[in-house]
């Protein structure tokens, strides 16, 4: 069997290994537990990564520092983010690099998932985005965040940003009047989680949409899946669970 070669990353020393290694080399801790096949030797400024994995944590620490250098504040929680988008081979700089808004205090809200970068450029780049995904994933957040922006940039109420929440639980009729109802300069999002539905008989507006509408030239479709919960990770293993059941 070919062993891989060692893999040797340098890092500036400008305090930045400190950041990378994290408190008491927590974050190293985390990585060695995600990356079991990879060995990895600190000295100094200098990271040095041997074993099968070689390739993959070297990349990772570098997206670590691209995040770092980006003003991203490098938690557990943004690192094991980031671990699961190098391992499904995803870069987690290029899907954190926008801010959707910055509070007046400096405070930035970003994608945190590859599902929910998607999301936003798809906000962003059509007139009308369907949400779709379980609990969790931004759905909600990210859209109030886009429609917060759009007011920040003085727009008045001729250009509108609507939100349709929760849109499992409009009818057909619903969603068919409030989709027609979108006037010029608008933007429309529409969210939901289509394993939610408590209309009655399950009559549900957002069911089966997407092949009546996938065609249309400025609307999109963004499904979300437990890989974009961000909230905590119970959310994503209950999420899961009860994907497998309806399977």
């Amino acid at each position: 069997m070919t062993t891989a070669a060692p893999v040797t990353i340098d890092i500036a020393p400008n305090g930045l290994m400190a950041a990378l290694l994290g408190e008491r080399d927590q974050h190293l801790r985390q990585i060695e537990r995600s990356f079991p096949d990879a060995d990895i030797f600190v000295r100094g400024n200098r990271i040095t990564v041997s074993g099968q994995g070689a390739e993959r944590v070297a990349g990772l620490f570098d997206e670590m520092v691209l995040l770092v250098q980006g003003g991203h504040p490098l938690d557990s929680r943004t690192l094991g983010r980031a671990i699961q988008m190098v391992e499904a081979d995803e870069s987690p700089s290029g899907v954190m690099d926008t801010d959707v808004l910055r509070s007046g205090r400096g405070r930035a809200i970003r994608p945190q998932s590859a599902g929910q970068r998607r999301y936003v450029d798809a906000m962003r780049a059509n007139i009308i985005t369907f949400g779709i995904g379980p609990a969790g994933t931004g759905k909600s957040w990210l859209a109030v965040a886009m429609a917060v922006r759009d007011y920040m940039r003085g727009r008045t109420l001729n250009d509108s940003f609507i939100i349709l929440d929760e849109a499992q639980n409009t009818t057909p009729e619903q969603m068919k009047m409030f989709l027609t109802r979108i006037g010029f300069g608008s933007k429309a999002v529409v969210t939901g989680d289509v394993t939610q539905v408590d209309v009655d008989r399950g009559r549900s507006g957002l069911m089966s949409l997407e092949k009546v509408l996938g065609d249309i030239d400025g609307l999109s479709f963004v499904r979300l899946s437990s890989r974009d919960v961000v909230r905590h990770r119970i959310v994503a293993d209950i999420v899961d669970a009860y994907e497998r059941v309806r399977r």
